[in-house]
């Protein structure tokens, strides 16, 4: 459920401060990453709602499938 935590709390921080702002970080080694609030990395928080999205997606199909055979 962690995909959708953050989905809720990207939308709580959105209601009460009306925007998103990024920053851009370099590490020690010099890579460069985009993050959003919190240090949230956009590519972490990307990957992790997709992930959790799809295994809702999977489930209820399964689910759908499994309650339209017994009926």
């Amino acid at each position: 459920m962690e995909w959708f935590i953050l989905l809720k709390d990207v939308r709580d921080y959105m209601a009460h401060l009306r925007a998103l702002h990024f920053s851009i970080k370099e590490s020690a080694s010099g890579a460069m990453t985009l993050e959003m609030f919190k240090g949230m990395e956009i590519d972490r928080f990307v990957e992790t709602v997709e992930a959790g999205f799809t295994r809702l997606i999977e489930f209820l199909d399964d689910h759908c499938a499994k309650v339209a055979k017994d009926i």
